[in-house]
């Protein structure tokens, strides 16, 4: 399916819970299985084509000290779309940094400075989204941005006792997260809820999604967070089949987790 044709789906399908809500878990719930489908055709896409196969449903551990800046400039596509991408051009150069974000020093005053969420710049500017009738995580009005700001408390209490868990070590221990969206089944958790990261040409990790638990994760200097890869820039996508096939040596790159599955 073209990417103009999904968004006209798309687009009906909005029209058509905003006329009958009851669809909407169904619909939601054929595309998550649609977006599998999708997921699945690129795989095999990559490993009939390229030296270094991409893997979308790969779950990888980094320490969030590797997420230090920021690429987000694929937010006209649904996140999956973004899985196993190679795309070149400078987009891997955006200089702000993940912790120069608004979302993470309201985070850092409110967790270690003990600031009230009501007084962060966080609170403040999503307050004001949703007073020009904007819907930010489900919240529409005040009371729901306390009740998400209570969920991120818990958050935050949860990745202090167990740590940053994937979607599929969630599913397998029957757990659940404070804070999480919800989904219709457990591939829509697995793809769309997991840590996401770009890796740029010189293999260095950019934040993509999964804001609040990076952030979090940063503050308690966790050992490692589990992440998926969306878009590899082409240079690195091209070092990558150059490994795979031989004609280079991986050097300082050799225990990067996007190089050393195809080492083994």
């Amino acid at each position: 399916m073209s990417v103009s044709i999904e968004r006209a789906v798309r687009a009906l399908g909005r029209r058509t819970v905003s006329a009958y809500p009851w669809t909407s878990r169904p619909l939601r719930h054929a595309r998550s299985i649609y977006a599998g489908t999708y997921l699945t055709a690129v795989k095999l896409r990559s490993y009939l084509s390229d030296d270094a196969p991409i893997d979308p449903f790969r779950v990888d551990r980094i320490p969030p000290s590797a997420v230090e800046r920021t690429a987000e400039f694929f937010d006209d596509e649904p996140k999956y779309r973004r899985a196993g991408q190679v795309v070149g051009g400078n987009w891997d150069r955006h200089p702000e940094r993940f912790t120069d974000r608004t979302l993470y020093r309201s985070f850092r005053a409110h967790f270690q400075e003990g600031v009230p969420w009501e007084e962060t710049a966080f609170f403040a500017e999503t307050l004001e989204e949703i007073g020009g009738g904007a819907s930010k995580w489900g919240c529409t009005c005040r009371a729901d941005l306390e009740q998400r700001c209570a969920d991120l408390d818990r958050l935050y209490a949860n990745i202090a006792s167990n740590g940053v868990r994937s979607q599929a070590e969630l599913l397998g221990a029957d757990g659940m997260e404070p804070a999480r969206k919800d989904r219709p089944n457990g591939l829509a958790r697995r793809i769309e809820d997991d840590i996401a990261v770009h890796v740029g040409r010189d293999g260095g990790f950019l934040f993509c999604d999964g804001r609040n638990r990076l952030a979090i994760a940063k503050l308690l200097d966790v050992e490692s967070i589990p992440v998926r890869i969306m878009v590899r820039h082409e240079g690195w996508q091209s070092f990558r089949d150059d490994v795979a096939a031989g004609r280079v040596a991986p050097g300082r790159h050799a225990d990067h987790p996007d190089i050393r599955p195809l080492l083994d």
